[in-house]
């Protein structure tokens, strides 16, 4: 018995033959028409007969075929118009579409994740450590690992709240790319030896501390996105100058991308960079940086030592407090006062910025 596809595709075969046998007689039958001879009669009602034929075979070998075609793509045809220009068409707008739909639940799903957060805080008997999850061998081994669109092996661990980085030793070094995004991570080191390990995504986590010597463990990073986190100075990159193989670097939406001379300071101090926050480092950018930073002799002049020097003075949570437990809760007139500057964000940087001041523990004013 020969499969669905098989039959499928043979019927449209032999619509497509009978197609080409009927074009091929009605342009015969225009010759002998437009040449008309007396005694070409029989000849001509020969011919009809043949295409009122292949008409009819056609006909018994439609329901054969569940092809679906547009009324536009026959009005295209009919008027004379390539059908390809309506696919086209039709592409266009959906792209269009899919953009305007995705930009709305990227709306909403911030929406949520803002109302979600602030309102769990409020409840009196939250404890600090509520919601998170420790990054255990068992959650590792159960997370997700897969082949990313660039063919590397990314292991999956976004969206679990987890506080701090643990464990990954039980990775055995598989993975070239490691996915922290949407955790609650508040300093980038602890890392195992992980010489595989090139790229680690960090988006929409709370890290304000990278830790020294992380280049000894992971030597061969290449990418590290810390997009929307909590760095405030340019003294706390410093751990990353060390990364000799680090290319592609963004830091967006942190604190530190308001301070001067930021983007400067950056290149000069990672003189390897190809990439800063999606942009890509020019040559003009890296002899500005050195002018700006390097004494004649080479070393560090007074500015940029300056600039190395202011580090956050970084405090965890619970530290010095033992078991004692910690409650942050927001009061009503916090919570209205969140409420009114959620119902007044008319796009989405507004959006942006009222995350960014939460999650930097400031509550937005009415204004």
């Amino acid at each position: 018995m020969q499969p669905e596809n098989t039959i499928v595709m043979d019927a449209r075969q032999s619509v497509e033959d009978q197609l080409n046998e009927l074009l091929q007689e009605l342009f015969e039958l225009s010759v002998i028409v437009y040449d008309f001879q007396p005694d070409g009669n029989k000849l001509v009602w020969k011919k009809i007969n043949s295409v009122i034929e292949h008409y009819q075979k056609i006909d018994k070998l439609k329901d054969g075929i569940e092809s679906f075609i547009p009324e536009e793509v026959i009005n295209f045809v009919e008027h004379g118009k390539n059908p390809d220009i309506f696919t086209q068409g039709f592409v266009e707008r959906a792209a269009t579409e899919n953009q305007f739909t995705n930009g709305k639940i990227k709306a909403v799903n911030e929406f949520r994740g803002i109302l979600t957060e602030e309102f769990s805080k409020s409840k009196k008997d939250e404890l600090i450590t509520t919601n998170k999850m420790k990054l255990t061998a068992d959650l590792i081994n159960n997370s997700l690992s897969h082949i990313n669109p660039l063919g590397d092996r990314e292991l999956i661990l976004r969206d679990l709240k987890i506080p701090a980085i643990e464990n990954l030793g039980v990775t055995k070094d598989l993975n070239d790319s490691i996915d922290f995004i949407n955790n609650d991570l508040r300093v980038l080191g602890n890392f195992p030896r992980l010489n595989r390990l090139q790229q680690l995504l960090l988006n929409n986590n709370r890290i304000s501390k990278i830790e020294s010597g992380i280049e000894t463990f992971v030597p061969n990073l290449h990418t590290i996105i810390l997009t929307n986190n909590a760095i405030s100075e340019l003294g706390d990159l410093e751990p990353l100058a060390k990364c000799k193989k680090l290319t592609h670097l963004s830091v967006l939406d942190n604190p530190v991308t308001k301070k001067p001379h930021y983007r400067l300071y950056v290149i000069y101090k990672l003189p390897q960079l190809h990439v800063l926050d999606f942009n890509k480092v020019k040559l003009s950018e890296r002899k500005e940086a050195e002018q700006l930073f390097r004494k004649s002799d080479g070393s560090d002049n007074d500015l940029a030592k300056s600039i190395t020097d202011s580090k956050t003075k970084t405090f965890e949570p619970g530290e010095g407090l033992g078991d004692q437990a910690v409650t942050h809760g927001l009061t009503p007139e916090e919570q209205l006062k969140i409420k009114e500057a959620l119902k007044q964000a008319t796009s989405l940087d507004e959006i942006s910025r009222l995350e960014r001041l939460l999650k930097a523990g400031h509550v937005p004013s009415n204004k």
